[in-house]
């Protein structure tokens, strides 16, 4: 796993994603922020990440089944929900 790699951070709550964000980038980490279970798969089939920060409720999924679905692509990949 590379460091240079982005984390994904998956919110639909807008001011969550800019506090995350905002914190990632004072410890020097990218972020790449989306807002729906839909957003997180398509990100991750176009890019490859260190790390997802995932909420359990999203407007178009659950975030059990979406962490299911990133797993099966990546099953080392670390998910904090």
């Amino acid at each position: 796993m590379s460091e240079h790699l982005p984390i994904l951070v998956v919110d639909d709550d807008a001011g969550n994603l800019e506090l995350i964000e905002g914190r990632l980038q004072v410890e020097g980490l990218q972020p790449v922020l989306v807002d729906t279970a839909a957003k997180a798969l398509a990100a991750a089939n176009a890019h490859e990440f260190q790390a997802v920060l995932l909420d359990l409720r999203l407007p178009d999924g659950d975030g059990i089944e979406v962490m299911a679905q990133l797993r099966a692509r990546q099953p080392h990949l670390p998910v904090i929900i």
